[in-house]
């Protein structure tokens, strides 16, 4: 994603589809990646990559000093994949932001993007929510490609957030009660703010709305950033990216 800051003009948004496989290692798919698209190239006056692997969570910043880092990623999510540790701050007072990135990658982007800034898409998505009006539960719903990010908040302070995979509609109102259900609150006491790629007229839009009495689509106007093809699509689809393209010139992974 590539934006002109001063103007708040959409330059670029492409979606690049990985392997996951052992046969092409992700820095080589990567390198393919950057060496044949001209836009790599171009130099641009700040960069960003925003990392958004899934084995990450919301850490007290008392705890931290309790517990080493990599045994608590650990416990939540085994320790099959070895990597890098990264502790940040998400920018709210006592919360930070605790994942863990494949060696390669860090190396990678190390080698070759040496300038630019990190932080996780939790970080992002945290200081987003911080900015807006609200009372009550509240679920934030930010849909990607066979993935959900969940992140639940009281009164806009944040309770939860978590990265889901599924594949079936059923799938998401599982997680999301299954949420409610732990935290001990009625679905009827939450509202769902929705962004992303999910359409309204969807399977899934319709399980929301099946359990859940207040499910609204959160919107960024695609008029303001000077790029007619924005406007074929509906306004929530792209919210998510367009908001992360607020920060700086961005790479998500």
């Amino acid at each position: 994603c590539s934006s002109d800051l001063p103007q708040s003009a959409l330059v670029r948004l492409v979606c690049y589809g990985l392997d996951n496989n052992e046969e092409r290692s992700l820095p080589d798919q990567l390198d393919e990646i950057v060496h044949e698209d001209p836009f790599f190239q171009q130099a641009t006056r700040k960069q960003r990559i925003i990392f958004q692997f899934e084995e990450a969570f919301l850490l007290p910043e008392t705890s931290s000093r309790q517990t080493p880092d990599t045994p608590l990623l650990d416990m939540l999510f085994g320790n099959l994949r070895q990597g890098t540790t990264v502790k940040e701050s998400s920018g709210l007072p006592g919360v930070q932001i605790l994942y863990r990135l494949p060696l390669e990658l860090t190396q990678w982007v190390q080698r070759k993007y040496p300038g630019a800034s990190t932080c996780h898409l939790y970080t992002l998505l945290l200081q987003e929510q911080s900015k807006k009006v609200g009372k009550g539960f509240i679920f934030h719903l930010n849909f990607f490609p066979e993935k959900l990010v969940v992140g639940l908040y009281k009164n806009l302070e944040p309770l939860f957030l978590q990265t889901y995979a599924y594949r079936h509609p059923q799938d998401i109102s599982w997680y999301l009660l299954n949420i409610c259900s732990l935290l001990n609150f009625a679905p009827s006491e939450v509202t769902l703010l929705v962004s992303g790629l999910i359409d309204k007229d969807s399977s899934s839009y319709e399980e929301l709305e099946k359990y859940f009495l207040r499910v609204h689509t959160d919107t960024i106007d695609p008029a303001g950033w000077g790029n007619e093809a924005l406007q074929y699509y509906p306004a929530h689809y792209f919210s998510p990216v367009l908001k992360m393209a607020l920060c700086e010139s961005s790479v998500v992974v």
